[in-house]
């Protein structure tokens, strides 16, 4: 059975770095389909021939983008060769919605989308459809943000305390070890 991802791509930074991530996942995964979703607004009236023209345009420019992004994006990952299921939407209305609709459609197992991360009066008055998606709850969200830790100090030792050392000083615990997952032993044979 393969994993499908729902990605939102904007034609911005934030939209390359969730195709990044995306494409970073399904790489990862044996079969996975990708699906790159970019929405356009809602056009106000249609009826007219000319209109109609001009919004067949508009859907063919934008899937070509989308695909030569993909591309694009897949291309900076690194020197490997690999296919990769991809099928490109392109669809009018507001992007968390459309996002959650295509998802339905295709029934995805995650959604990636990016973040403009702004704060305060802009995100207020832009809206952020990160959050949006997150809200409407129905999917498995991932958020892609690029990595930045500026400012931040990483701790002094992450490990626990060995022998000897103050307990007391040691603020935080970590253990490592790897584990099995998947089929083990009954239950019975197990305790004997």
């Amino acid at each position: 059975m393969s994993e499908k991802i729902v990605v939102g791509v904007d034609f911005g930074e934030e939209g390359d770095l969730a195709l990044h991530e995306a494409l970073r996942l399904a790489k990862r995964l044996d079969g996975a389909e990708l699906h790159p979703v970019h929405v356009l607004p809602k056009p106000d009236a249609v009826g007219r021939k000319d209109q109609l023209d001009v919004l067949s345009h508009m859907l063919s420019a934008a899937a070509q983008e989308l695909r030569d992004r993909t591309l694009n994006v897949a291309e900076g990952m690194g020197d490997d060769v690999w296919e990769q299921h991809v099928t490109v939407h392109v669809r009018f209305g507001k992007a968390a919605e459309v996002l959650q609709q295509v998802a339905v459609d295709v029934d995805a197992d995650l959604i990636v989308v990016g973040t403009h991360a702004r704060r305060g009066m802009q995100r207020l008055i832009l809206g952020s459809v990160a959050e949006e998606v997150l809200r409407l709850g129905r999917f498995p969200v991932l958020v892609a943000r690029p990595k930045n830790t500026e400012g931040l100090t990483a701790s002094e030792t992450i490990e626990p305390p060995r022998e000897g050392e103050d307990l007391h000083e040691q603020r935080t615990f970590s253990r490592s070890e790897r584990l099995r997952f998947g089929q083990r032993d009954g239950h019975i044979a197990g305790m004997i």
